[in-house]
């Protein structure tokens, strides 16, 4: 009876880390595409279409198994982000009438006016809540990437893949702090070499996001290990 409870006790131990495992896998889904979206950006303002999973190098190994869910999830965001900007701009546009709206000369128009204001004060608040739920379906999809990805992720950083980029920072940031050359070329040089160090960090950035992840999905495997050890133990004893 003693072991049987125990087991219980154990069995539910499980069952929280298992959901603490999830929960890691889709924090990494939100927190990486995010960083994928700064790289995006970064290489657009350096003159670079889209965003090349070869670079971070741990991503090759992977890049048609990532890119296939971080295009969908990319299209589902901004379908969302499309609709709660023009959200926004409704709101924007509300204000901007009241704004516009002339002081009321009857007492006919002030009560006009105080009905409009309770009528955009719910449509407002309607408004708001409907925003919120927008954040909470675009969070939720992002985590559903980070659910996809994860596994692919590992396998890619844990085959050779992985190091390329911080290696790249190094070398870039050396690059950076080196004198600049005078003339009008040393000033160009510079400048390539200042984008490229801003990409480097944004990449070694990722690759320290998913390892940070890969340790704590780690570090949670173990307790569940040691739990089912436990079991197995708590079965030899019968």
């Amino acid at each position: 009876v003693k072991n049987a409870g125990l087991k219980t006790k154990l069995r539910a131990d499980i069952s929280m880390l298992d959901r603490d495992m999830v929960a890691r896998k889709k924090l990494l889904g939100v927190e990486l595409y995010k960083l994928l979206v700064v790289l995006e950006r970064t290489k657009k303002q350096n003159g670079i279409s889209g965003v090349s999973l070869s670079s971070p190098a741990m991503f090759h190994a992977k890049q048609d198994s990532i890119k296939v869910p971080l295009d969908a999830c990319r299209a589902d965001v901004g379908v969302l982000q499309d609709a709660r900007e023009a959200m926004e701009q409704e709101l924007v546009y509300m204000e901007a009438n009241r704004d516009r709206a002339r002081m009321a000369r009857t007492n006919s128009e002030s009560i006009q006016q105080y009905a409009n204001r309770v009528s955009d004060a719910a449509t407002e608040s309607k408004i708001h809540v409907r925003m919120k739920l927008l954040d909470r379906e675009i969070y939720q999809r992002q985590e559903l990437f980070g659910l996809q990805v994860y596994d692919d992720i590992v396998a890619a950083s844990t085959s050779g893949g992985g190091g390329g980029t911080a290696a790249t920072a190094g070398n870039e940031k050396a690059k950076a702090k080196a004198p600049a050359k005078k003339g009008m070329f040393g000033g160009v040089k510079a400048g390539i070499s200042n984008r490229l160090s801003k990409l480097s960090s944004d990449e070694t950035a990722i690759e320290e996001c998913i390892d940070k992840a890969k340790k704590d999905v780690n570090f949670i495997q173990t307790k569940k290990d040691r739990k089912e050890r436990e079991i197995a133990q708590l079965d030899e004893e019968v």
